[in-house]
């Protein structure tokens, strides 16, 4: 009895199992028990690696045994994958990565040459095959890139180390990893990281000492993987550097040509310019940072506060210009400063001088301001001595600096009734000043100008008066030549008197005529034989005498005609 029961239970196994192999080409949703959980589609780039996550589940009444394997097929029904109590039957690319008897299917796929579709058996107590799900693997371009880490901005002198991370996390692919960059002394390791999964990840590291000189340069990680396939990612480094003090250079601008342009614009060791009077000087100020701040300028006077402009432009300066000017350069993080001290250079020129005369000895002093300082000599009737100290019996100099300027004084024995002439004369490189402070002779001539000043006037006078009557007279002599000039003669008047027959009375009986008189010829001796027997009278009225007319004017008048008949 115990035999037919034990024949039984094993005949009702094989009865299951033989029924579980007519199912196994049924879809499993419509099997109670059997299903499975994993993506339709998933999507790998060529060259990289993808993980298929994937479970599945077995009737109830049934349980998968250390033993229970695993087999993954393409749409060919090739196997591709398969696992049995941890022992991996690879296909070189394919893997399957679960526990199969905890129900773990999930597949792991490196380098995947072409799009493919795949489905999952399980053989253990049951075979059975999963259908309903059939996860499609689309294949595309390699379009990852390498990462770079971090990716910040470092401080000049800073030490660095950046990481490159591979693209994907696969088993069997080994990337080459190198590094693209212009950096001198650098460390680079690689390494990898492995996963619980079996995985692993790649990277490389590169270590550097950052420079400002490397701000903005590029640097690169390259990833090269099989079948030549290569990937790459580019950053670009910000280097900050600490705020420096500013510069300070200095222009001249070229007014005149006697003005070199680099006149002046040379600073010393105690950042001194030293510009020429007159000249047109451009100050500009410049630092050097990151991140960038702002510059400005301020005077030691208070004359100037800028903080728009980085270049300062002085024309035609003087010495009001002078002073200390500073640049100011400010970030968000600190604040620095540089100053420049402006000397202006001029020639000499004229502060106080002066002589005193006191009975036989002469006292002069003369200051001069000049930069550079001036050389100052005094000159005596035409002879020099030097700005030196110099004592003798006669002469004495004594030159000395104060805040006014150079002061020398001279002290002079003189002897009376000589003349004196006494000048200061001060020079430096830019030019050079004369100045007369006493001339006895100019003194004496002074004196006596009163004097020649009147002579001269009486004497201007004189001419003057002299000028006017001779003007005057030849006026008149000329008023009379022009009279004269100007008289009739004796036959226009004649004329005059025959035409203007009204003046004529009591002589005529008839109007214009003349008595007749015998002419005789003069005795032969000469002698003048006075015959008053037949003279006439008549009276002439010369208030009745008429201009003489033109012929033109007689022309334009009407003219009346009389006959005068003549009787012998």
């Amino acid at each position: 009895m115990k035999i037919k029961r034990s024949s039984y239970h094993l005949s009702y196994y094989h009865i299951l199992l033989f029924i579980s192999h007519l199912w196994s080409g049924i879809d499993s949703e419509l099997l109670p028990g059997y299903h499975i959980n994993v993506p339709h589609r998933v999507t790998v780039q060529r060259g990289l690696c993808v993980y298929i996550p994937c479970n599945f589940t077995v009737p109830k009444t049934e349980t998968l045994t250390r033993n229970a394997k695993g087999i993954w097929y393409n749409k060919n029904e090739q196997i591709v994958a398969s696992k049995r109590n941890g022992l991996h039957f690879p296909n070189k690319r394919f893997f399957l990565a679960g526990d199969v008897w905890r129900g773990d299917c999930s597949l792991y796929i490196e380098n995947p040459l072409y799009e493919d579709r795949y489905r999952f058996r399980v053989e253990d107590n049951i075979e059975f095959s999963y259908r309903d799900i059939k996860p499609y693997v689309d294949v595309t371009e390699l379009k990852s890139k390498p990462e770079i880490s971090p990716i910040k901005s470092w401080i000049d002198g800073e030490e660095v180390t950046l990481s490159c991370t591979s693209p994907g996390t696969c088993v069997q692919i080994k990337p080459q990893i190198t590094w693209g960059v212009n950096i001198k002394n650098v460390r680079v390791g690689n390494k990898i990281i492995n996963h619980e999964n079996g995985t692993k990840t790649h990277f490389s590291t590169i270590t550097f000492t950052a420079r400002k000189e490397q701000n903005n340069s590029p640097l690169s990680c390259i990833v090269q993987l099989k079948g030549g396939l290569t990937t790459a990612q580019q950053i670009t480094m910000k280097v900050e550097y600490p705020l420096r003090a500013p510069e300070i250079k200095c222009s001249i601008i070229n007014k005149e040509p006697k003005i070199p342009s680099s006149s002046g614009c040379t600073m010393d060791a105690n950042n001194t310019i030293y510009p020429l009077e007159g000249s047109w000087l451009s100050l500009t100020c410049s630092a050097d940072r990151l991140p960038t701040s702002s510059l400005g300028w301020k005077s030691s006077n208070g004359t100037l506060t800028s903080f728009s402009t980085v270049n300062l432009t002085f024309i035609n300066v003087s010495l009001t210009a002078e002073g200390i000017y500073t640049c100011q350069a400010t970030n968000t993080y600190e604040s620095k400063e540089t100053s420049v001290t402006m000397k202006i250079l001029y020639s000499p020129r004229f502060v106080d001088g002066r002589c005193h005369k006191v009975e036989n000895r002469l006292e002069c002093t003369c200051l001069i301001q000049s930069f550079p300082e001036p050389t100052l000599k005094w000159k005596h009737n035409g002879v020099s001595y030097n700005n030196a100290n110099h004592m003798n019996d006669k002469i004495s100099i004594f030159t000395g600096k104060s805040k006014s300027g150079t002061n020398s004084t001279l002290t002079l024995q003189i002897n009376t009734g000589e003349s004196q002439n006494i000048q200061c004369v001060a020079s430096n490189i830019h030019g050079e000043l004369v100045l007369e402070l006493f001339n006895e002779t100019a003194q004496l001539t002074s004196k006596a100008f009163p004097s020649a000043a009147i002579f001269a006037g009486c004497f201007a006078a004189v001419l003057i008066v002299t000028g006017v009557l001779l003007i005057i007279f030849y006026r008149k002599r000329k008023m009379m030549q022009n009279k004269e000039a100007s008289m009739p003669t004796h036959d226009s008047v004649v004329e005059n008197i025959y035409d203007n027959s009204e003046m004529f009375s009591n002589g005529l009986n008839e109007v214009g005529k003349i008595p007749q008189q015998d002419h005789q010829p003069p005795p032969e001796d000469g002698s003048v034989d006075l015959n008053c027997e037949n003279v006439q009278y008549m009276s002439v009225n010369f208030s009745k005498l008429k201009p003489k007319v033109t012929a033109t004017e007689s022309e334009a008048e009407e003219v009346e005609y009389s006959v005068v008949k003549r009787t012998a």
